[in-house]
Formats: C-alpha cells, structure tokens, sequence
C-alpha cells in the first residue's frame, strides 16, 4: 500500500469561521470550518487515520496536493512547472483595426488594413513553423467597428484557424470591444468563428446612466442565452486617450 505524507508547501489562513488551506505546488484551496481545523491537522500529521475514517475527504487532499506520496519530491514537480513556463510554446497576438485603443496613426487605414491582409497570414505560418507553437490566442481590440472591419476579422482569423488545423495548433479567438458594439454583424461573427471569450471596456461614465447600464445588461443576458460556453469578461476604462485594461471587474 502506498505511503503519504504532508506536502511542504502547505499554507493555512484563518478567514472568520473558516481556515483555507492552500497548497502552493497545485494553486488549489480547501476551505474547512473551524470547528475542524484540528481534526484536518491530525489527518495531515496522519495520512493514513484519513484514509480509514474519511476517504472522499483523503481524496480531496490528495486532489489538492495537501497530501502526496512519500516518495514525492516536490522540487522535482516545481521544476517541471518552472521549465514548462520557460519553454512555453504559446503565441498571443493582439490586433487592432481602429488606432483609438492602440498607439499607431490614424492615417492610411485602408491601405494598413491591406498590408495586415497580405502578411499576417505570412508572419502567424513562418513563427509557427520556426518556433514549434503550439497554442495561438488571436485578440482583436477594437473601440469602433466600421462594417469593412467584421468581413476583415473574420477572413484573417478564418485564414488563421485553417493554419493551425494544418499544423495541429490550438486556436483561441478574443474580443475586446467597446461598450455598446452589438450590431447583428457581431453576433455573427461570434457564430462563424467560435470565439473563446469577449472582453468589454467600460468607459468611466458608464455606471452613471441607468438606462445605458440596464440596455447594456439586456444585451449581454441575450449574448449570453445565445452563447452559453462564451466566456464574458468587463474591464474599467481609465480615460479616452490613455490605458483602458485598468482592472478586471468580472467574469460572468
């Protein structure tokens, strides 16, 4: 039978009536009531008295890296996570049609938006196949949303999925948009390329009118009924001309 013990990365912090324990190896958390906190610290002492008296609670620290095997170096399971993070064979890529969130001139857009046509296709093919990418996340940031932009969107991002099928990369799609863009174009672009997640930028006045906060809300309840698996995510926007990623407020 196997043997375990505690792990030495174990934290504990007191939180009113509960503790949590957190284990720093796995990032995950137990919440336990006061009332059991020194019958947790004997099973942590006694991995064994656990398994008799408490399996599924034995599975849950198990789970949570509470308790691991005793011949278990930790070390080893830290470096690994250490050497994955450098050699992580991950691409992001944040685009824009519209230079009100990104710094680059206003001028010549369309014949900019032509340029990005012809060689993003190139760029995301030679640094995938050079740097052995493995997950590309493609986000596009945009504060307004001229017609032209949603046939743009979607045929670079449909020349981008058909890339990594062939190259057996996994694709994620992000939008970042300003509030209020819910044109029928967006709900269909949202349906032709299966987009992960869609991020909202509130601007600060935002929350001062009621009635564009509840019309707002009536729109993400519809996007959300339409799109269960999307994921929704609101960010503050500090001003007009400077940064707008100031915080994440929520996460529907």
């Amino acid at each position: 039978m196997d043997e375990f013990k505690q792990s030495r990365y174990n934290y504990r912090f007191q939180d009113e009536d509960q503790w949590i324990y957190f284990n720093g190896v796995t990032k995950k958390f137990i919440p336990i009531p006061s009332i059991l906190h020194d019958m947790v610290e004997t099973y942590l002492e006694s991995p064994e008295k656990a398994m008799h008296e408490s399996p599924s609670f034995f599975a849950s620290m198990l789970d949570a890296g509470l308790l691991i095997k005793a011949d278990q170096d930790e070390l080893d399971v830290i470096r690994a996570q250490y050497n994955a993070l450098r050699n992580d064979a991950s691409y992001q890529l944040m685009l824009t049609l519209d230079g009100g969130f990104l710094p680059f001139s206003q001028n010549g857009h369309a014949q900019g938006h032509h340029t990005l046509m012809q060689l993003l296709p190139l760029h995301l093919e030679r640094y995938i196949k050079e740097n052995n990418i493995k997950h590309l996340q493609l986000e596009w940031i945009e504060k307004s949303m001229h017609p032209s932009n949603y046939e743009i969107i979607k045929e670079l991002s449909s020349s981008a999925l058909r890339l990594c099928k062939q190259e057996g990369v996994e694709l994620s799609l992000r939008l970042t948009l300003q509030d209020g863009l819910f044109e029928d174009r967006l709900m269909a672009l949202l349906t032709d390329l299966s987009v992960q997640s869609i991020r909202f930028a509130l601007k600060n006045d935002f929350k001062q009118s009621v009635s564009s906060k509840q019309a707002f809300v009536d729109r993400i309840r519809i996007m959300m009924d339409r799109f269960p698996s999307l994921a929704f995510v609101f960010f503050a926007q500090e001003n007009e001309e400077g940064s707008f990623l100031t915080f994440m407020d929520s996460h529907f």
